[in-house]
């Protein structure tokens, strides 16, 4: 679990690798990840009641990477989310959002410039009512 403020994590990706981070209620800030090396790896995203976060993933592998993202939210989370991808590595990801909570909200901005394989699986599943979701990518492969 963090805190509220800002927070910098650095993934290097060997083999299979997992990494969990839960996002206490009522914590707000900014979460910049960094990623690297290849292999497989999975990712948990736990945003809890009134969280308010801006996510950046910096993906900086040029290796094979398979990435497999569930993010979960509960009530009146605001998540903005935004994947930065500049990258000459064969790449598959499957990013699965559950919005569990009433009221929850998302907005994704994908930006990505591949000089090999990019395919990115990207949903949003809306479990509660009134929730929102947007997901923008951009790409050029």
């Amino acid at each position: 679990m963090i805190d509220s403020g800002l927070h910098i994590e650095r993934i290097s990706v060997t083999n299979n690798h997992e990494f969990k981070q839960v996002f206490p209620k009522n914590t707000n800030g900014s979460y910049i990840v960094y990623i690297e090396g290849s292999g497989k790896l999975d990712v948990e995203l736990i945003f809890e009641e009134n969280a308010k976060w801006h996510v950046l993933w910096i993906n900086e592998s040029d290796q094979n990477l398979i990435i497999r993202e569930k993010i979960y939210l509960n009530r009146d989370v605001m998540l903005n989310i935004n994947y930065a991808e500049l990258s000459s590595g064969n790449h598959k990801k499957q990013t699965l959002i559950e919005m569990i909570g009433n009221g929850s909200y998302v907005h994704v901005k994908g930006a990505a410039m591949v000089f090999n394989e990019l395919y990115w699986d990207l949903q949003a599943i809306h479990h509660a009512r009134h929730t929102y979701a947007q997901l923008d990518n951009h790409a050029i492969v």
